[in-house]
């Protein structure tokens, strides 16, 4: 498991998000009904509702960590949408941020790399751009990619620019993926 320099688990690395949605327990048609079942609830709204409905499509997004996976790219883009308004709703307690919640928003913010949806001036195509350069939003989201110990650690700007030569001179492990020495 890759380490940032101080010895904590860098969750912004695609093994470390691969790690929190193995392969072995994916399965194509279990979850594209999942991913449809969340779809239909999703439309309700409500914090409880929603979180929920984002929990069953994420499965059917962690299929893209290992290839081009099981959705068209429109379906994709909507499944990553719904993921991060659901995960970005204000908790009823106003604090919380469970810890499903965040994996899915991290598998959400990988596959917004993967596809290079982020903002223009972050190296990506812009297609979310009112989400993620949101500040409230965008603390949340650095947050579950920095170590669990240190929320406040995460460049959400830096995770997203991966072709920076100040990114590579800081040795960020989340720029190459290491199972094969490859950039995503």
């Amino acid at each position: 498991m890759d380490r940032t320099p101080d010895g904590h688990r860098d969750r912004s690395t695609l093994d470390f998000v691969r790690s929190e949605w193995p392969l072995t327990q994916l399965d194509r048609s279990v979850d594209l009904a999942a991913r449809a079942q969340g779809l239909r609830a999703y439309r309700a709204g409500n914090y409880f509702v929603a979180t929920a409905a984002a929990l069953l499509m994420a499965p059917s997004l962690a299929h893209r960590l290992f290839g081009p996976g099981i959705l068209g790219p429109v379906d994709h883009l909507e499944t990553v949408r719904k993921i991060l308004a659901a995960g970005l709703l204000r908790p009823p307690d106003g604090q919380s941020f469970p810890e499903t919640i965040q994996r899915s928003l991290r598998l959400a913010l990988t596959v917004i790399r993967l596809e290079r949806w982020q903002p223009a001036e972050w190296g990506g195509q812009g297609l979310l751009d009112h989400v993620i350069l949101d500040r409230g939003n965008a603390l949340l989201l650095a947050a579950t990619l920095a170590p669990s110990e240190r929320p406040w650690e995460e460049d959400l700007e830096q995770f997203f620019r991966l072709d920076r030569p100040s990114a590579v001179a800081a040795g960020r492990h989340h720029i190459v993926n290491s199972s094969n020495g490859l950039p995503y």
